[in-house]
C-alpha cells in the first residue's frame, strides 16, 4: 500500500473502502479460478451474476466453461508534476484479454469508472484529473470476451502532494511567411508541470489589446497575419498553481509588395477635387502612396508624383468644365503596386441666380406677413435669399430688411408690421453674387380685435360662424391684454369673425360674435366664408344607399368644397367621408345599414373656413331584401301509376315577402348529382306536388327552393324516392280473381275481377312478409274495403321487388291468462318481414263474428290486457301485426274464460271535515281491487239520499218542507272529494262511502260532519317525520296546520282493530308542540304506521299522509 513517489507535507488517513477493498470484499464474493464458483458478481455493474457451486446442481460438465481473467500483475502508482502514473501487466491466466478497466476512489467516495476502456495492448495510463489534498485508490481488471476479470489484488494508494507553479519557457522560435508565423518553444526544466500554454500577439509600436489563445503543446501557428509586420509576442506556461512568469519574443511576418488601392473615389466641388481610396485588400501594407494627375487634353503622365502617407488627398484650382485623369498606386520597400485609374470633370463655373417666381405675401398671425416664393426655374442654384420691403408708395422706396437668409428656404415672415398694405421682392444669392430681384407682391395685415369688457363671459368661441356650432375655445373672463388677429367674416360681412392669436389647434378654427369684439383696422376686404349650401331636400334611399342633393350657398365667399355630417340614430353628428369639390352637388353614401335611421346636414367651404351647416333632412333606409330560407322536411313517397309525391314544409323566414312559389329540381340516381330544373314555379304556395310520367322502379332524387319578389332561396337538402313496380294481370289467372285485406287466401276481401282486364295498370307497393307470395298492388287506390292483396301468381311484375317493403310477420307465441274480470295476453315480434309499427287484437265473443277491438297498440307492446270482457264468458283472440304497407297475417286465434271477479272490501278509513261555510272534504284509503267509488249524501236529514257524481254538479234540496235546491259542486282528486255549495241550512251532513269493480260492490261506511261554520277543522298536519328512538318508542315531528290547538296520533294496529287513534291498546303517545314520542309499540313488529290529525276545539282535521317508521336501530 505503500507505492508512493513522494511524500506529501500532511498525510490524510486512508479511506476505509481504500484499506478493505483487497481483503473482506474479494474474498467474500469473487472468484478467482474455474472451481468453486459459476459466474461472478459485479457489485459495480449490473450482471451477470456468479453463485457458490454448493448452492445449485450443474447439468453436463463444466471442465470446458471458460475461465475470468486473473487479475492483473505489479499494479504500481506514481505521483510526479501533479499527476498519477499507473502501470501494471497482463493476467497470468484467463481468456484473452481484449481491454482494461481502470476505477478510481477519491478518498471516502465510492469506486467508479476512469475514463474509457483501454486497449488490450496498453499497460500504462496516466491521471492528469486528480487534484491537491486528496487520497486516490485505483483497481485495474482485464477485459475478454466473457466480461470483466478479477480486479488487480491491492488498490494503489496515491496520495498528492502540493503542485508547483511552472516555470518561464524558453528557447521561442518563429517561423514566418507572409500572413503566418509558426511558433515553437521548450518547456523549463524547473518548476511544475504546466497543464497548458497562453500564447498572446499584437502587432508591434500598437496599443492594441493582446489577441490570445490557449494551447496544450509547445507548438502553435499564428495566421491571418499582415505581411511585413512585426509582431510582439506573449506565452506563459499555466498549471492549476498559477502561471508562469511570461515570456517575450518579437517576429515579422515575410513583407510584400502591396496590391492596388481600393475603392477610389473623386469629389468635385467647383474647381476642386477631393481624392480618397482605401489600403489594398491583398499584398503587403503600404508604407506610400504615389498620385499622379493631368488634363484629358495631355496625352504623357507626367514624370513626377505626389507621395501621400495617408488615405486622401485634394486637388485645387484645376479650372472649371476641365476634364481630368488620375491615377494612383501603393508602395512600400519591397516594391510598387500596379496603377488604379480614374477619370472626372470639374464643374462650370457658378453664376447668380435668376429671379424667383410665384412671390406672394400672405397675411399671418400677430400682424405679419408671410411670403412664399419659388425657385429661379433657370440658372445656377441659390444657397440663400434677399429680402426687400417698400412701403406702399410709388415710386416704391426699397429698404433690405434681410441681406441674406443663409438657407434655401422658400418661405420667411415679416413681424411687427402696421395694419397696413406693404410690397416685397425677393433677390436669390449663391457665390457667384446677387441675382435678379423677383417681381414684386403686396399684402395687407389682417385687422386687429380685442375682447370687449362688456361681452357675456364666460365667452365661448366656435368652429364656424353660428352660436350652435361646436365650442372650440372658452374665455372666462375679459383679457384685457389679448389682442386677436381678424383674419375672416360671415357670410354676407360683418356678425362673426374668425380670430387667430394663438393658432389653430385641433378644437379651432375660433369664431366669435361681432358684439363681443372690437376691430381696429378695415374689414371690407375680408374674406367671408360661404352661406348655408341651398335646396337640401328629404334624400332617397334603398336598403344600402342614401342619395343626397343640394344647391349652393347664393350668399358668402367663393366655395372651395362641401363636407357632408351623418347621425345614425341617437348618437352625436360625425363628417361623413372626406370633404367634396366645389362642383360637387350630389353624393351616394354607401356606408349605411339596412332599416336604419340616418340624419345629414351639408356644409360649404371656402378659404376663410367652414361655414353654417343646412338643416338637418332625416331619411330610414329600406329593410335587406331577402330571399326565401329553405324548406325543411322534403319527402318524395311513390304513388299510384309511376308518380312521386313530393311533401315539404315551408320555411321558418319568408324573406322581406312573401312566399309566391316553388320551385321543383330532380336528379337521376347519378353521382354527382345532376339536377334538372322540373318545375320553375309552382305559382302557389302549396307544399305539395306530384311528379308524374316516371319510369317504374326507378329512384329519382328532388330539392325543392322557395322563391319570392326578390328570387330563389336556397335548396333543401336532397331526398330520393323509387317508383313503384308496376303490375299486370295474368290471363292464366283464376277468375273470378279476388284481392284481399291482408296477404292470405283467407282474409277478407276487398276487390273482385270477374274476368281479365289487359289494359289494366297496377302500382306494387309492397310484398309479402320474406318478400314474393304476394303483392299488395294500387291502381284505384285504397277504399275502405282495401288495400288489395293479389297472390304473385295472379300478376306480372315489371321492375324490381328487391326494396318494395314487406309486410309484417305474424307474431309468435300468443298465449292468455285469465284472471278475475280481465284477460291478459302476450305475444312476441314476428321474426321475418317489414318493420312493425303496431298491432291489432281481434276478438271472438262465443259465436260471434270477429271483431278488431278498438285500442292502439304501439309497435314495441307485447302485452294487454282486456278488462271490456264479462265473467264466466269464453273469448278468442287473434293478433295481427302492421307495418307502413298494411297489416300482416293473423296469428291462430287462442281461447280464454273470464273469472268472475269477487267485490270489493269496505274501506278501512273515511273521513270528513268542514273546511269552509259551505264546504266539506272527504278523504279515504284505497281497497284493494276497487276501480271506483260511490259517494252519497243524506238529503234533508235522512229522508232520501243522493248519489254523487263522479264530478260536475248536483241539486241538493235546502229542507224537509221544500222543494228549493241549491247547486253542489263535486271536485275528485284521487281519494279525496271536496263538496262546495251545501245548504247552510243542515245542521250536520251524513256522508257514505263505498267501493266498486266488475264484481259488485262493498258495504256503505259513513261519516258524520256537524255544520259549524264557526269552528272548521284544520288542514291535515303536513311533514310527518319519525325515527326509532328506542326499544317498542318512536320519535315524531310535523309541520304546525294553520289554527290547530292539539294534535291526534293515530296508530294502525293490524291484524286486530286496525287504525285507531291513541292511546289504545297499551301504546300511549305524549304530544309537546309539534312533535311526539309514542311508547309501547310492539317491538317484534318490522314497521310501524302512523298518522296524524288536527284539532281546534270541536273540529276534527282530515289524517295526514301515513308515516312508515322502521324498528331497526
Amino acid at each position: 500500500m505503500e507505492n508512493h513517489a513522494e511524500t506529501p507535507r500532511s498525510r490524510p488517513p486512508l479511506p476505509s473502502s481504500c484499506r478493505n477493498a483487497p481483503t473482506t470484499w474479494w474474498v467474500r464474493r469473487r472468484v478467482v479460478t474455474a472451481g468453486g464458483k459459476f459466474g461472478f458478481p459485479a457489485p459495480r455493474i449490473p450482471g451477470p451474476f456468479w453463485l457458490p457451486a454448493a448452492a445449485g446442481t450443474s447439468i453436463g460438465t463444466t471442465s470446458s466453461l471458460p475461465q475470468p481473467l486473473a487479475m492483473p500483475g505489479a499494479f504500481v502508482a506514481t505521483l510526479a508534476n501533479g499527476q498519477v502514473t499507473l502501470t501494471w501487466t497482463a493476467p497470468a491466466t484467463g481468456e484473452t484479454v481484449t481491454g482494461y478497466r481502470l476505477w478510481r476512489q477519491t478518498d471516502d467516495g465510492t469506486f467508479a469508472q476512469l475514463g474509457n476502456d483501454l486497449a488490450a495492448t496498453v499497460t500504462t495510463h496516466t491521471d492528469s484529473t486528480v487534484q491537491n489534498g486528496h487520497v486516490y485508490c485505483y483497481w485495474v481488471q482485464g477485459l475478454s470476451d466473457e466480461g470483466p476479470g478479477v480486479p488487480s489484488a491491492t488498490a494503489a494508494l496515491a496520495v498528492m502532494a502540493t503542485l508547483v507553479v511552472p516555470a518561464a519557457v524558453t528557447t521561442v522560435t518563429a517561423t514566418a511567411t507572409s500572413t503566418t508565423l509558426q511558433l515553437g518553444w521548450a518547456p523549463a526544466t524547473t518548476g511544475g508541470l504546466p497543464t497548458g500554454y497562453r500564447v498572446a500577439w499584437r502587432e508591434s509600436g500598437t496599443t492594441a489589446d493582446f489577441q490570445e489563445t490557449a494551447v496544450k503543446g509547445t507548438v502553435h501557428t499564428l495566421e491571418d497575419l499582415v505581411s511585413g509586420i512585426p509582431y510582439e509576442i506573449r506565452i506563459t506556461a499555466f498549471n492549476q498553481e498559477g502561471d508562469a512568469p511570461v515570456t517575450m519574443h518579437t517576429a515579422t511576418t515575410v513583407q510584400l509588395a502591396p496590391g492596388v488601392p481600393t475603392y477610389l473615389v473623386v469629389d468635385i466641388v467647383s474647381q476642386d477635387a477631393a481624392v480618397s481610396w482605401q489600403e489594398p485588400a491583398v499584398g503587403g501594407r503600404p508604407t506610400v502612396y504615389h498620385l499622379q494627375y493631368k488634363t484629358q487634353a495631355t496625352m504623357a503622365w507626367p514624370e513626377t508624383y505626389t507621395t501621400v502617407t495617408g488615405l486622401t488627398h485634394s486637388l485645387t484650382g484645376l479650372g472649371y468644365e476641365v476634364a481630368h485623369d488620375l491615377r494612383i498606386r501603393a508602395s512600400n520597400p519591397t516594391g510598387d503596386s500596379a496603377w488604379v485609374e480614374k477619370d472626372f470633370t470639374t464643374e462650370a463655373q457658378l453664376q447668380a441666380p435668376d429671379a424667383p417666381t410665384g412671390l406672394q405675401a400672405a397675411p399671418g398671425v400677430d400682424s405679419q406677413l408671410t411670403l412664399s416664393w419659388q425657385p429661379a426655374p433657370t440658372g445656377d442654384a441659390a444657397t440663400g435669399y434677399r429680402i426687400e420691403r417698400s412701403a406702399d408708395i410709388m415710386p416704391r422706396s426699397w429698404t433690405e430688411i434681410v441681406a441674406d437668409t443663409g438657407n434655401t428656404d422658400l418661405t420667411w415672415n415679416d413681424s411687427g408690421l402696421a395694419a397696413t398694405t406693404y410690397h416685397y421682392r425677393v433677390t436669390g444669392r449663391n457665390g457667384a453674387g446677387l441675382g435678379t430681384p423677383s417681381n414684386e407682391a403686396s399684402g395687407t395685415t389682417r385687422p386687429q380685435a380685442a375682447l370687449q369688457a362688456t361681452a357675456s363671459y364666460p365667452l365661448t368661441a366656435h368652429q364656424w360662424p353660428v352660436a350652435t356650432a361646436p365650442v372650440s375655445h372658452t374665455w372666462s373672463a375679459h383679457d384685457a391684454a389679448l389682442k386677436l388677429d381678424v383674419m375672416a367674416q360671415g357670410a354676407g360681412g360683418g356678425g362673426w369673425y374668425r380670430v387667430l392669436r394663438f393658432g389653430e389647434s385641433a378644437q379651432g378654427p375660433y369664431w366669435l360674435p361681432a358684439a363681443a369684439v372690437s376691430i381696429t383696422g378695415a374689414t371690407t376686404a375680408l374674406p367671408q366664408v360661404p352661406g348655408a349650401p341651398g335646396d337640401f331636400p328629404t334624400p332617397t334611399a334603398t336598403h344600402q344607399s342614401v342619395t343626397l342633393t343640394w344647391a349652393a350657398p347664393t350668399t358668402g365667399g367663393t366655395v372651395n368644397g362641401y363636407r357632408l355630417w351623418r347621425q345614425t340614430g341617437e348618437e352625436a353628428f360625425t363628417v361623413l367621408g372626406t370633404d367634396l369639390a366645389a362642383d360637387v352637388f350630389i353624393y351616394i353614401d354607401t356606408t349605411v345599414l339596412a332599416n336604419t335611421a340616418y340624419q345629414y346636414r351639408v356644409q360649404a367651404l371656402s378659404d376663410a373656413g367652414a361655414g353654417v351647416r343646412a338643416p338637418a333632412v332625416s331619411v330610414t333606409t329600406a329593410v335587406t331584401p331577402r330571399k326565401p330560407g329553405m324548406p325543411t322536411d322534403l319527402t318524395a313517397a311513390p304513388g299510384a301509376d309511376s308518380q312521386m309525391a313530393l311533401t315539404w314544409l315551408a320555411p321558418t323566414d319568408p324573406g322581406t315577402q312573401s312566399v309566391t312559389g316553388y320551385r321543383i329540381e330532380r336528379s337521376a340516381d347519378v353521382m354527382p348529382r345532376s339536377w334538372t330544373e322540373v318545375v320553375a314555379n309552382t305559382g302557389n304556395t302549396d307544399l305539395t306536388w306530384t311528379d308524374s310520367g316516371l319510369d317504374a322502379a326507378t329512384t329519382y332524387h328532388y330539392r325543392v327552393s322557395a322563391r319570392n319578389a326578390v328570387g330563389v332561396g336556397l335548396p333543401t337538402g336532397e331526398t330520393s324516392g323509387t317508383t313503384r313496380p308496376q303490375a299486370a294481370l295474368l290471363t292464366t289467372a283464376s277468375y273470378p280473381l279476388t284481392a284481399h285485406q291482408w296477404p292470405v287466401a283467407t282474409a277478407p276481401v276487398s276487390h273482385t275481377w270477374s274476368t281479365h282486364d289487359a289494359a289494366l295498370k297496377l302500382d306494387v307497393a309492397g310484398q309479402g312478409a320474406g318478400g314474393g307470395g304476394w303483392y299488395q298492388v294500387l291502381r284505384f287506390g285504397q277504399t275502405a274495403s282495401g288495400p288489395y292483396w293479389l297472390p304473385a301468381t295472379a300478376v306480372m311484375v315489371t321492375g324490381a321487388t328487391t326494396d318494395v317493403p314487406q309486410a309484417p310477420g305474424v307474431p309468435g307465441d300468443l298465449q292468455t291468462t285469465d284472471t278475475q274480470g280481465q284477460v291478459t295476453l302476450t305475444w312476441t315480434a314476428p321474426t321475418m318481414g317489414g318493420t312493425v309499427t303496431g298491432y291489432r287484437l281481434w276478438r271472438q265473443t262465443g259465436e260471434d263474428a270477429w271483431v278488431a277491438l278498438d285500442i292502439s297498440l304501439a309497435a314495441d307492446a307485447l302485452t294487454y290486457t282486456d278488462t271490456t270482457v264479462t265473467a264466466d264468458t269464453t273469448y278468442q283472440y287473434r293478433l295481427q301485426a302492421q307495418a307502413t304497407v298494411g297489416y300482416g297475417v293473423r296469428t291462430a286465434a287462442v281461447t280464454a274464460v273470464v273469472i268472475a271477479l269477487p267485490a270489493p272490501a269496505d274501506p278501512g278509513y273515511f273521513g270528513a271535515a268542514q273546511t269552509a261555510a259551505t264546504t266539506v272534504d272527504m278523504a279515504w284509503d284505497a281497497v284493494d281491487g276497487a276501480t271506483g267509488y260511490d259517494v252519497e249524501i243524506g238529503q234533508t236529514h235522512g229522508d232520501s239520499y243522493v248519489l254523487l257524481p263522479q264530478t260536475g254538479t248536483f241539486a241538493l234540496r235546502t229542507g224537509p218542507e221544500t222543494t228549493d235546491t241549491v247547486t253542489v259542486t263535486v271536485t275528485r282528486t284521487g281519494n279525496t272529494l271536496r263538496l262546495t255549495g251545501l245548504p247552510a241550512s243542515y245542521s250536520s251532513w251524513d256522508l257514505y262511502l263505498r267501493a266498486t269493480n266488475a264484481g259488485g260492490h262493498s258495504g256503505w261506511v259513513s261519516a258524520f260532519v256537524t255544520n259549524n261554520p264557526q269552528e272548521l277543522a284544520p288542514a291535515p298536519p303536513s311533514g310527518l317525520s319519525g325515527r326509532r328512538s328506542a326499544a317498542g318508542t318512536a320519535a315524531l315531528s310535523w309541520s304546525a296546520a294553520t289554527g290547530a290547538t292539539e294534535y291526534r296520533i293515530y296508530f294502525d294496529f293490524s291484524g286486530t282493530t286496525g287504525w285507531d287513534w291513541l292511546p289504545y291498546q297499551g301504546v300511549t303517545s305524549t304530544v309537546t308542540g309539534t312533535t311526539a314520542t309514542v311508547s309501547g309499540l310492539p317491538t317484534t313488529a318490522a314497521n310501524w304506521d302512523f298518522r296524524l290529525t288536527a284539532f281546534n276545539g270541536g273540529s276534527e282535521s282530515l289524517v295526514s299522509a301515513t308515516l312508515t317508521v322502521a324498528n331497526t336501530s
